[in-house]
This record gives C-alpha cells, structure tokens and sequence, in this order.
C-alpha cells in the first residue's frame, strides 16, 4: 500500500497561503504532488472559538469537498491547543482547560467527522508537575473517549516539550515513548493514537526510532520536520534533509521503521514556509516539500 503525501495546511486564506484564492491553494498542493492535507482547527485570526461558528463550518465542508474532487483528502486535522508549550499560567490552570477550552476541542473532533476525516492530532495540559499533568489528562481522555466513540474520530496526542528560563525547551511529562503509550493504553487504543513530531523528539534528544518501535500500532499520524537539535533553538519546523551536515535525523532509518511498525497513516510534514516568501517562491517551497515527502513515503 502507498502511503499518501501530506502538508500542514496551517490556513489557506490568511499567511502563510494567503496569498492565494482557496482554489489556487489547492491548486499548487496538487501540482506539488500531495494527495492529503492537516487542516487546522486552531489559530485563525479570529480565535480558537471561531469552531463553533456555522459559517466556519460550511467553509471547512466546503473546502474538503473541494479537494475530493481533486483527488485529495484531508488526512489529519489538528484541533485548538492552550497557547504556547510552556507551563500553564494561573489562568489557563485545571478548570480553565477542562470547562473553557476543552470544548472548543471537542467541536473540533466533531467538525473533523464532518470533513470525512479520521484523525484528530491534540496537544494535551501541561501542569505544574507530574501528578497534575497526570490527573488534568486522565480527566480529559475520559471526556473525549464518548465523543471519539461517537464521531468515529481518533484522537492523536502529540509528544510535545516544555520550556522554563533556566533550562530552555525541557520535558513536560507529554513527551516521552512512555508517556505517550502509558496515555493511550488508558484512553483506549479504539479511540485515541499517536501523533510523533520528529522535531520535538530532536529538541529534546530522543531517539525517533527508539520513539517509532515503542509507539507501535499506536502511531497513527506524524509531523515531519526538522531542526538542529539544540534546545535553546527554535523549533524551527525545517523540511526534512536541509540542515545538511548538522541534520541530527536518519530520514531514511524513520521510514524504514515506520514500515517495519506498519504506519498506515500520512507522511505529513509540518514545516514552515519561509517568511518573506512571494507567489512564486511560495509555489516552488511546496512543490519541493512534495518531491521529499514522496521520496521518504515512498521509502516506507
């Protein structure tokens, strides 16, 4: 089976892909050889609650719609998540997450069903500590295990990091092998998976193939893309293979293991279009994406 190609979409009417009507949008993801997009649920202009909003959902219909009839899908959607990875304000403590935020996920998950998805990728609360971030994703899970089992939905949690003064990006207790398994044997494998980002793996020194074979059957999206590994860098979300003799990832290896595991889902990257970019500077960074995301599905 051919893995299909896939590209963070971010938004197709605001920067990165502004520039261009939806349909030139979906245009040059074509002709850039992809066959599947994430779409975002999160970080429009007009704010996270823009999920409830009834035009935004015809407007998401529609735009799946539009790239069924041009042979593509949306693969994974990615829903709305606290700002920022780094440890919860006061404000953005237990309650807010559970009775504020969390329902602009679950309208998420419920829209994603609606766009003929199957794949939610979701970022899961960070606390203070490891008990909280334990009991405040526990809770969570249980809420979202129904709407999964309603929708048809999957539900994949992200490794992310954490970041303090002292040390930079850091772990956050959601970013291990074991975190990520321990969270989805609980949730239920029927309902929830994972989703592997290779560059916060890199931030944070882990082994992505070690990460891969832990994660098993479980993974069940990816966000591919690269950085230089260093902790007090970005996450610069750079296509996979550009950092040349600094590349601290085996590209080819990840894909021999996803294949050896039995990925099924995209090969999607999550990398950034370069910012000052023009019309047709912008066209010829996706269609390059395209060719390297084929040349490394292909490989699996």
């Amino acid at each position: 089976m051919s893995i299909k190609t896939s590209i963070n979409l971010w938004h197709h009417d605001v920067p990165q892909y502004g520039i261009y009507t939806t349909e030139e949008c979906i245009e040059i993801l074509k002709n850039a050889g992809y066959e599947a997009v994430d779409f975002p649920m999160c970080n429009w202009p007009e704010g996270d609650d823009i999920v409830f909003s009834e035009a935004f959902e015809e407007k998401v219909i529609a735009f799946a719609e539009q790239l069924r009839e041009n042979g593509m899908i949306v693969g994974q959607t990615h829903l709305p998540y606290v700002p920022g990875y780094y440890p919860r304000k006061e404000e953005e403590g237990e309650e807010y997450f559970l009775e504020v935020f969390l329902p602009r996920v679950i309208r998420g998950i419920e829209l994603t069903a609606k766009m003929g998805c199957k794949v939610a990728v979701f970022h899961l609360y960070l606390g203070k500590d490891r008990e909280e971030t334990l009991d405040v994703n526990r809770k969570t899970l249980d809420l979202l295990r129904p709407v999964c089992k309603r929708t048809g939905v999957k539900v994949a949690l992200e490794n992310v990091f954490g970041w303090n003064s002292r040390e930079g990006i850091c772990p956050c207790n959601v970013d291990t092998k074991e975190d990520m398994v321990d969270y989805v044997d609980y949730g239920g494998s029927e309902y929830f998976g994972i989703c592997f980002d290779t560059g916060h793996a890199a931030l944070l020194g882990y082994d992505p193939i070690e990460f891969i074979e832990a994660c098993g059957k479980r993974l069940i999206a990816l966000h591919v893309n690269s950085n230089t590994g260093r902790k007090w860098v970005d996450d610069l979300h750079m296509i996979p293979g550009s950092l040349n003799w600094t590349e601290p990832i085996k590209w080819e290896k990840i894909s021999e293991t996803l294949g050896k595991v039995g990925y099924s889902g995209t090969y999607n990257l999550e990398v950034l279009v370069p910012y000052g970019s023009n019309r047709n500077m912008v066209k010829t960074f996706v269609a390059y994406t395209g060719a390297v995301a084929r040349n490394y599905a292909d490989m699996i």
